[in-house]
């Protein structure tokens, strides 16, 4: 499978991911953990008020809060099969929609990763929110942790550093 398509896949996941609904949420703790059918694990703590659900185990995680405007998460993971993070990190949903606003080099899981912040806006609607992106690699597969906002992320800062900081992929 070439660059292109996995980039596909990554895109066409979160955007199927973004138009379904999230309803429920790991209980009786306070950090969720998806398993996929190999046993790998995608693990973080959860943000006070969000609930998080599954779409696919251990490969695509959704996430929302109630406390701001049309606020979600999507964490997923897919095989890189030999592209780079410098393939890769431009091609993550929200850069590919928005406008990129920053680029900054860090670190999640112990790995180099990307975060990328963007604008977001549609032609007649003008600015729909704010959007956010982690993308690294790890063990050969890539993982993209995507906040999108109608508001601005300063008011998700919070949330999104527990997700992130707290980030775990075996």
């Amino acid at each position: 499978m070439n660059n292109k398509a996995i980039v596909g896949i990554i895109s066409v996941l979160v955007l199927i991911v973004l138009a379904s609904g999230c309803t429920s949420s790991s209980s009786g703790s306070n950090q969720y953990t998806s398993k996929d059918s190999a046993g790998s694990t995608m693990s973080f703590d959860i943000p006070e008020g969000w609930a998080f659900k599954d779409k696919a185990p251990g490969i695509v995680i959704q996430g929302e809060t109630n406390k701001t405007n049309f606020t979600s998460v999507t964490i997923s993971k897919l095989p890189a099969n030999g592209a780079s993070l410098e393939d890769l990190k431009h091609n993550t949903t929200y850069v590919r929609i928005g406008k990129i606003v920053s680029e900054t080099n860090r670190t999640v899981d112990g790995v180099k990763a990307y975060e990328i912040t963007t604008k977001i806006s549609g032609k007649v609607v003008g600015e729909l929110g704010e959007g956010k992106d982690y993308v690294f690699v790890k063990d050969g597969y890539v993982y993209d942790i995507g906040f999108y906002t109608g508001e601005t992320l300063s008011k998700i800062q919070k949330d999104i550093d527990t997700v992130v900081n707290s980030f775990h992929a075996t």
